[in-house]
């Protein structure tokens, strides 16, 4: 199953977060839940990635990124 859910959670939680200079700490805490888990009853990397990019998403909006990505690529 793919985090949609979760990462709308995210982007919602943090909606109106302050910005961050780029050098900012952004917090951000996230469950391992029953189908985050592999046969061997343990969290797989592929899995564990994707929860860290849970927590850069917001991150880039905090710092700027996604604008400048859009500036940048005409979008």
């Amino acid at each position: 199953m793919y985090p949609f859910i979760r990462m709308g959670w995210q982007i919602f939680k943090h909606r109106n977060d302050p910005p961050l200079p780029p050098g900012g700490v952004h917090e951000s805490s996230h469950y391992c839940l029953p189908w985050d888990l592999d046969l061997w009853r343990e969290l797989n990397n592929g899995r564990t990635l994707t929860l860290y990019d849970l927590g850069r998403i917001p991150l880039a909006k905090r710092i700027g990124l996604i604008p400048a990505l859009r500036r940048a690529t005409g979008g």
